[in-house]
């Protein structure tokens, strides 16, 4: 090993050490926020008694729900267990992407790992532990056993390599294949060494069988069958055709400019492509169902990108680690593309870590309008959000609230366009009003179908009406859009807001809050 290759291995292993650190340091104090605290508020009703996909009308797969509830009571419920489990998550990532580089060179790894948590840091708390970060960590140690399987001529590891790609394919349906495509790609493998298969075969399938019992196993417990197949059927089915990207938007989302590049340099030096072994052919074929994954979704959103930027991302860092050892042009484009990462990349991302919002002044505001209206003391399953992902579920979770009812978004019974998810929630949530109205409502301005508007609720006049003739307003309150990169825009239609209504004749109605704070156009 020559001594550029000694050098710039020590460096890549000191700077992401420090990177790391600073990471911590700068996202220490973020808030729970976006889906993941809707996987914590779901499992949060379901410790008092809520059923899933019958009472509580979030749409996911067991696996997302498993996995949260775990986590929780592993590393606690509140924003510091948050924070230490995607630490963890992090350093799982790393060593399981150190694991599948082994061979060429395991700090390969630690460059991939430390690349994509530059990146993912930068898009701040909002995309914090979504699925498929927890997925992509997932699949990464199921390579990584898979792999030690094939290594170690040990066909135990296999039972791992199952169970995990499985149980990730339970969080997002979109890589299920990718479990027995890989047994395919093993089979291939170990007959062409003239190798015996069929125990590595039947370990993956006992493991994938085993994650598959563990789901079923979630339904059976929370009698949920029926009403599990109608949400996949009927709401899921519904949400995957809404809000798609065009075709250009999508690409230009797939990947940010500079890890481009780095994945270009990677690719030069990999050419020809008959140098792949069968493990570098499956590390492709995980970045190639991450980016179907990705454009199925058609959303364009930055977490739904990770499994294919990881996978790229092990890609490159090995043949970039490969060529340092070489000679030549492509020792050279190697170090040079290092170098670009440790002191460009890294610098220019913990930039932006620094400078992300750390809380949502949505949330806290909401949570001390919550409080002085009597918190856990007069507002338990007294309180509904009519919010998807803005904050209203945060401040409950935050305040040990239960809601007055099992619905974790609005996103569908607001819908101006009529469908069989419409419908269903709409009859399920005015049955709910009807029977036992909340003392309080909490209503955002987040429209999921278009820009931000509190007029959503004249998309469906019957409740307009109901709301109008049944319930005060109380306090208005505006904030600057909190949830991209940047934070901060003035464009009225990304403003976040809500409004708290309070029930005609309640004793509420006596509390004053604080004036709610203007819009710039003063509104």
């Amino acid at each position: 090993m020559s001594l550029i290759s000694k050098s710039l291995r020590l460096q890549i292993l000191v700077v992401f050490s420090v990177a790391f650190a600073c990471y911590v340091a700068f996202t220490w104090h973020w808030m729970l926020l976006c889906d993941s605290a809707i996987m914590h508020y779901v499992n949060f009703l379901m410790a008092h008694g809520f059923q899933p996909y019958r009472q509580i009308t979030d749409n996911n797969l067991p696996g997302s729900y498993m996995t949260e509830w775990l986590a929780m009571h592993v590393f606690g419920g509140g924003d510091t267990g948050w924070r230490l489990y995607e630490y963890f998550l992090s350093l799982a990532l790393i060593a399981g992407l150190a694991i599948i580089a082994l061979p060429y060179d395991w700090v390969a790894g630690v460059l991939a790992g430390g690349m994509f948590l530059m990146l993912h840091g930068k898009e701040g708390p909002w995309w914090t532990i979504e699925r498929e970060q927890v997925m992509s960590v997932l699949l990464v140690l199921g390579y990584a056993a898979l792999f030690s399987a094939v290594r170690r001529r040990q066909p135990g590891w296999m039972l791992g390599m199952g169970f995990l790609i499985a149980f990730a394919a339970s969080i997002k349906p979109t890589i299920a294949p990718l479990g027995l495509l890989l047994l395919v790609l093993v089979w291939f493998e170990l007959h062409r060494r003239r190798t015996a298969w069929l125990s590595y075969i039947l370990f993956g399938l006992g493991g994938m069988l085993a994650a598959t019992a563990l789901n079923v196993a979630f339904l059976w417990q929370h009698h949920a069958w029926s009403d599990f197949f109608f949400t996949q059927r009927v709401i899921t089915t519904y949400y995957v055709a809404l809000s798609h990207l065009p075709m250009a938007a999508m690409l230009r989302a797939l990947i940010p400019p500079f890890p481009l590049l780095f994945v270009a340099g990677a690719a030069l030096l990999a050419f020809p492509l008959r140098r792949f072994n069968w493990e570098q052919w499956a590390l492709l074929l995980g970045a190639l169902v991450g980016a179907i994954s990705f454009f199925l979704q058609h959303k364009g959103y930055y977490h739904h990108r990770y499994m294919f930027v990881i996978f790229l991302f092990s890609l490159a860092g090995i043949e970039v680690m490969r060529a340092i050892r070489g000679q030549g042009w492509r020792k050279w484009l190697s170090a040079f593309l290092i170098v670009a990462v440790l002191y460009g990349f890294v610098p220019y991302s913990l930039r932006g870590i620094e400078r992300v919002k750390k809380t949502s002044d949505l949330t806290l505001a909401l949570e001390g309008d919550l409080t002085r209206l009597g918190g856990t003391q007069h507002l338990q399953r007294q309180v509904q959000c009519l919010d998807l992902v803005y904050g209203c579920l945060n401040a409950l979770y935050h305040l040990n609230l239960v809601e007055n009812t099992g619905f974790t978004g609005d996103m569908i019974v607001f819908d101006a366009a009529d469908s069989p998810a419409r419908r269903y929630h709409r009859a399920l949530w005015w049955e709910l009003a009807q029977r036992q109205p909340a003392e309080v409502l909490v209503l955002s301005n987040e429209y999921f179908q278009g820009d931000n508007s509190f007029s959503k609720v004249e998309h469906w006049p019957a409740y307009a009406r109901y709301l109008s003739a049944n319930y005060t307003l109380a306090v208005t309150r505006w904030f600057p859009d909190e949830s991209g990169p940047e934070n901060r825009t003035t464009d009225p239609r990304h403003e976040h807001a809500y409004k708290i209504f309070i029930r005609n004749g309640s004793p509420l109605l006596r509390i004053q809050l604080p004036s709610g704070n203007n819009r710039p156009d003063g509104s």
